[in-house]
This record gives C-alpha cells, structure tokens and sequence, in this order.
C-alpha cells in the first residue's frame, strides 16, 4: 500500500480508477489493500458498473467525497447514475439528526444519485436481535425514500458507540437485500486505518487483527442473514483526510460535522485525537523524532507488514488445505487397490 500524503490536492478520476477497478473484482484470494492489483481485470469491472451498487453515506466529508467520486466515476464510463443508491440511516440520537437526514439525501440527489433515508427503531431493535426497520418497502413518488421507526429506547452511553454501528449496518444490509445489492461502498480512509490498527494493539490482537481495514470484505454483521453475500468495498483507504476535504470542496460538494466526532465519551475520538498530536510532534521533530514510530505513515507502513503476514498464511493455509485432500485420495486409491 502506498499511503498518500495529505498533500490536500483534491482526487483526479483517473487515480480514483486505479484505486477502484481492482476492488470491484471478485478475488479467489485475500484482495491487496485497496487496489494497486497488477491482474485487475477492467473487464469485470465494467461489468459491476451495470449492477445497483450501495453507498454508506453518514453526511460527513468522507462519505460525501466518495459519493462525490462514485458520481463522476459514472458519468466519465457512461454508466447510469441511477444504479448508484446512497444508504443514509437516521440514528435517531440527536434532536436535529432528521433534519440532517434530509439534508444530506438532498447533496445526494444533487449528485444524481439515489438516496434512501433508514431511521434508526430502537425499541424495535430493543426487543429483536435481526430486524426492526420496516418492511423494506421504497417509496418512489418523492426524490428520496424513507422508512419510519420510532425512537424510545437509547442505549446506553458505555456501549452506545458499538451499538450503534450494528444497528446501523443491519438497517444498511436489509435495505441492500431489498435492493438486491451485493456491493456496499464504504467511505473509510488512511485515518480510519491507523485508528483501527491502534484499536486492535489495545485489544492484543494477532496478525489477523493488526492488518487492519481490507480494501474489499464481506460485511459479516451477527444475526443478519442479509449480511452474508454482502461485500464491503473501500476504495479511499490509502488517501488522506486533506485530500477528501479538496475533493469536496473542489467539487462544491457540501457536508455536515457530527459534534459527536469532538466527544471524548467515545474511544475512537480519543485515539483520532492522540494520533493527530503525535502527527503534529513529528512534523515539527521531523523524521527523526523518537515518536516517528507512532506516526502515520509508520503505522501504516507496519499495517502493510501485518497484512503481508495474513496473506503469507493464507496462502499457506490454502496449500495445507490441498496437500490434506490429496493425501486423503491417494489414500483412498491404495485402499482400493488392496481389496
């Protein structure tokens, strides 16, 4: 993975391509981390550009830049906008989160593409484990849909972070059934992966764990069998924050700020905040800081290490796998040659 200084340049279409095409293809293996695949085939590629496709869109700058990229990714293929469906879910945590809902469905529809606004049913959701948000109906006499629930029950602040996450994923993955969407776009970037690499060092993880965000996976939401032939697809996880803010604003793309990014009653917060300190230490050190180790770019450069590892045991996973059952053939040809 080559991580992309935030140099604040906004994203060409052609490097949205390059990071784009490897990922819409269907691997027999572990996909490299978000594109530079040299056997991407830009056939298959094309071929996904006629299928509906979902796109995780909260509002902010990240998923508003992808949307953004996505749209004019289209349009320069001469493919339909209308196959492009903005997922928006209404968490229903903030007295202004309709509103916002609205608004954003509106940036969307502006862009061309298909908004759908999710509200978030709590006390649905309270009592049942895999569902709670309508019956995937789609409304189609306004510019954008919406599906109603109702908001009585909040969880509580510890495991609201984590619970809102699922329940936002499983409203996401139903509507994607109904939809019949196998592609789910994600906005994650370099940020969100140094966040998550950070998260999973205080948590012990393995290999697995440490190579952080795939460019391409199955959602793999618990309880929700709409989940499962889901694939989550990140494109923009070697491209800084910079670059998704030029982006937007290059393209006069508006967004909203979540106050909620700013609380420290939420752990990702805190890392994102340590980690943007560290950052701005090292730039003043320069490289030869003794925090250097802790940087992005450092940390990312041992993400790709992890990742390599997890391929490596894959690979050899695979093999084990294959030399297993032919042993159990030969075995069972001397078998038969013995009766």
């Amino acid at each position: 993975m080559r991580f992309i200084r935030p140099t604040g340049l906004a994203i060409t279409a052609k490097e949205f391509k390059q990071w784009l095409t490897p990922l819409l293809e269907h691997p027999q293996r572990p996909h490299r981390h978000a594109g530079y695949d040299a056997n991407a085939d830009p056939m298959m590629a094309d071929q996904q550009l006629t299928q509906d496709l979902g796109i995780a869109v909260s509002g902010g700058l990240d998923s508003m830049a992808l949307v953004t990229l996505l749209s004019r990714h289209y349009t320069l293929q001469n493919a339909s906008n209308s196959r492009l469906h903005a997922l928006i879910v209404d968490h229903k945590l903030r007295d202004n989160s309709t509103e916002e809902a609205s608004f954003v469905a509106i940036q969307v529809q502006s862009l061309g593409v298909t908004p759908h606004v999710l509200t978030l049913d709590w006390r649905k959701s309270s009592s049942s484990s895999s569902s709670g948000y309508g019956d995937g109906s789609i409304n189609h006499s306004h510019s954008h849909s919406r599906e109603n629930g109702i908001m009585d029950q909040k969880p509580d602040k510890i495991h609201l972070e984590t619970r809102a996450r699922l329940e936002r994923y499983k409203a996401i993955a139903q509507k994607c059934r109904v939809l019949q969407i196998r592609n789910l776009f994600v906005g994650h970037h370099a940020g969100d992966q140094v966040e998550t690499v950070l998260f999973r060092f205080s948590r012990a993880s393995g290999v697995e764990g440490l190579a952080g965000i795939q460019g391409r996976a199955p959602l793999g939401v618990l309880n929700v069998p709409e989940a499962l032939d889901l694939n989550v697809i990140r494109p923009l996880l070697t491209v800084s924050k910079d670059r998704l803010r030029a982006t937007c604003e290059d393209a006069g793309t508006q967004w909203v700020e979540d106050p909620s990014n700013q609380s420290l009653d939420y752990q990702r917060n805190v890392i994102r905040q340590y980690q943007q300190h560290i950052d701005s230490l090292v730039t003043e050190q320069g490289p030869l800081s003794k925090l250097y180790p802790l940087s992005t770019p450092a940390l990312l450069k041992f993400r790709d290490r992890m990742d390599r590892h997890r391929r490596a045991a894959w690979d050899q996973g695979q093999l084990t796998a294959r030399l297993m059952v032919d042993i159990a053939g030969i075995m069972e040809m001397k078998k038969n040659l013995c009766t």
